[in-house]
């Protein structure tokens, strides 16, 4: 493996998006190997779609995670909205990462919707979704209207709280029938019929 690893990583440069797609499965298949960490969360970057997504996919299986995960909660404030989102991928599939909460909660503001519906994704896999209230009450006045359904869906199986109270309340009052109407749902859902 030591020598095939300069090999694996000049393909990474090849112009070929076959080639780079190859070298990100032959890199899942060292998962053992600390050198090919690096070389593999590059990958989350690669223009090419099949590129990024192999590489997500090889991430997934990666042991032990505890190598990979500082790395892998850095690429959540990526400048790149794949890069964000295929981190957050990876993610969800770990199951609940302590240490990955705070950037997660982050990613609910994210300028990309469908980064910010991974994030809600992964908080309500993880059980989570109760850490991010004040941010998951916000989505529901989000333009995207499936984000703001995810959202709605994800606060209803919370436990009320009193700190999101406020928020659904002043969300009763907005000019936009959509999140006046996910705000009633709501206090319905926490047995709030009188706000």
């Amino acid at each position: 493996k030591e020598t095939a690893l300069p090999v694996l990583l000049n393909m990474l440069a090849e112009p070929d998006a076959a080639v780079r797609l190859r070298a990100a499965k032959l890199f899942g298949d060292w998962r053992q190997e600390e050198k090919a960490l690096p070389a593999l969360l590059s990958m989350l970057t690669d223009p090419d779609v099949n590129v990024h997504t192999g590489a997500a996919e090889m991430l997934k299986s990666w042991e032990p995670q505890e190598r990979a995960l500082p790395a892998l909660v850095k690429l959540l404030a990526d400048f790149e909205t794949q890069v964000r989102f295929w981190a957050a991928e990876v993610l969800d599939y770990w199951g609940p990462q302590e240490t990955a909460l705070p950037a997660l909660v982050k990613l609910l503001a994210d300028p990309d919707s469908y980064v910010r519906s991974k994030s809600v994704e992964v908080l309500v896999n993880w059980g989570l979704a109760e850490q991010a209230l004040p941010a998951l009450v916000k989505l529901l006045a989000d333009p995207d209207a499936e984000l703001r359904s995810r959202a709605a869906h994800a606060l209803c199986n919370c436990e009320p709280q009193k700190t999101a109270l406020p928020l659904l309340i002043k969300l009763l009052g907005d000019s936009n029938a959509t999140p006046r109407f996910l705000a009633t749902y709501l206090l319905g859902c926490w047995g709030q019929t009188e706000p």
